[in-house]
């Protein structure tokens, strides 16, 4: 499956827990309390932080976005909090019910993966 279609399994998925917040009900714009793992190889990066994840879904300009709530932690200095779908790889990890980022930068010091699970309960 492609970035797009994995993001849409891990927003249909989420989309059935009963603490769902009632705002993503119908929405194109997804708001998840998040717990998050950030890793860099090269920069000996593994950070976990919980934040407040807003995923972009639809057919605008934004569709295939991922932006990650700054915290105190995690800051956009040190850390991507942006994904495209078009530029990065999201796949849906079904035994972990999460979302896998994944990508190269220099910023990062070469590749990264970010692995993102709501805070909810599970469907």
């Amino acid at each position: 499956m492609n970035s797009y279609q994995e993001l849409n399994s891990f927003i249909s998925f989420w989309q059935k827990s009963p603490t769902n917040p009632r705002r993503n009900a119908g929405n194109t714009t997804i708001i998840y309390p998040v717990s998050l793992i950030y890793e860099s190889q090269d920069r000996s990066v593994k950070m976990a932080v919980t934040t407040e994840l807003t995923a972009y879904i639809g057919s605008g300009p934004d569709d295939g976005k991922l932006s990650l709530k700054e915290t105190d932690e995690l800051t956009s200095d040190s850390y991507h909090l942006d994904f495209l779908a078009r530029f990065q790889r999201f796949k849906f990890v079904s035994s972990s019910s999460s979302l896998e980022v994944t990508g190269n930068s220099s910023k990062m010091g070469g590749d990264y993966l970010v692995t993102i699970t709501p805070t909810l309960q599970k469907p």
